[in-house]
């Protein structure tokens, strides 16, 4: 039975169908959200999709942790943190054009033209990596 407060993410076992769910016992899952805290209803994830069925605090115990499991939830993080600092260079590189254009309101289209012409005039980069960092502009 659970009996701590859960984060998303974090992983379960099912123990018991008391909630009439019909997952096979020993199913891994991971916790999606609570329902209904005074009742103790459960919604839990599989695959990524959460599943439709509530279970109860009963139906569930934390699953055990290994090494492999904490590599993971660290590959996971370091690539959430990694895209993160994406976003963020993203943002500042949008506000150096405004700043630089002298806009106080953010065009896509004229930023994305900008980007290019900024792109072409790097001498550092060799044609392939100036026609990737173009193609980039695109899946923004």
């Amino acid at each position: 039975m659970i009996t701590t407060n859960l984060t998303k993410g974090t992983k379960l076992v099912v123990i018991d169908n008391k909630s009439c769910h019909n997952i096979p016992l020993n199913t891994k899952v991971k916790y999606s959200y609570s329902a209904s805290a005074s009742e103790g209803k459960i919604y839990v994830s599989r695959d990524g999709k959460i599943l439709g069925q509530y279970f109860y605090n009963s139906d569930l115990r934390l699953d055990i942790y290994t090494i492999e499991d904490m590599n993971d939830e660290l590959k996971s993080a370091e690539e959430a943190v990694l895209n993160a600092e994406k976003v963020v260079e993203n943002i500042k590189f949008k506000i150096e054009y405004m700043t630089e254009v002298g806009s106080d309101n953010f065009d896509e289209n004229e930023y994305k033209a900008y980007s290019t012409l900024k792109t072409l005039e790097n001498t550092n980069l060799t044609t392939l990596d100036k026609a990737k960092q173009i193609a980039s502009l695109f899946n923004i």
